[in-house]
């Protein structure tokens, strides 16, 4: 008798955490915000002025990996 009652407790507590986990969950899902872009990026900055006259060839990048400072050095530079 006295381990069914501690079994329907445990069951009982265990049904209590899992509609919590559930009320949690469902409200995280119907308050959450999400914002999507649909701009373009523009950057200002009053560090220094960049001028683009060239916007013909662009930067293409294909295949690159990252590689030290020093190998950096050695490879010619884009110049427009």
């Amino acid at each position: 008798m006295q381990n069914e009652t501690k079994r329907k407790k445990i069951l009982l507590g265990i049904g209590v955490l899992l509609a919590i986990c559930l009320i949690i969950g469902v409200s995280y899902a119907y308050w959450r915000l999400v914002l999507y872009q649909t701009g373009e990026n523009e950057v200002a900055s009053s560090c220094f002025s960049i001028t683009l006259t060239n916007e013909q060839n662009a930067i293409n990048l294909q295949k690159a990996y990252p590689i030290l400072d020093e190998e950096g050095k050695k490879l010619t530079p884009y110049q427009s």
